[in-house]
């Protein structure tokens, strides 16, 4: 058997590989087109990660910021998915494109 693969709280699963890695991955239930905006949130917040699908930078609150502030992800690659926690995108800044908001 080459790996087991254990279930555990909060749709986390996790596997141990023939080398005993243990390899984590999120299970998401559900996915929204982000439109960028500098003055709107994410209807659905926090996100559990956003998958970037074209290149480029992405200026983001995270859930836990104050609101007005922001952080500037650089030169995020083509089919990155970034496991954060995000309440909106900026239009302002953002580049990348093909964003999606994972929960």
């Amino acid at each position: 058997m080459p790996y087991r693969e254990l279930v555990g709280k909060g749709g986390i699963v996790a596997e141990v590989d023939a080398q005993h890695r243990l390899l984590v991955a999120q299970k998401y239930t559900d996915a929204v087109a982000v439109t960028p905006s500098d003055t709107t949130d994410l209807t659905k917040k926090p996100t559990a990660a956003l998958h970037i699908g074209g290149a480029g930078d992405v200026v983001l609150t995270l859930a836990d910021m104050p609101d007005g502030t922001s952080v500037k992800l650089e030169a995020v690659a083509a089919g990155t998915t970034l496991p954060i926690a995000v309440k909106r995108v900026f239009a302002t800044g953002t580049t990348a494109t093909g964003i999606i908001a994972l929960y």
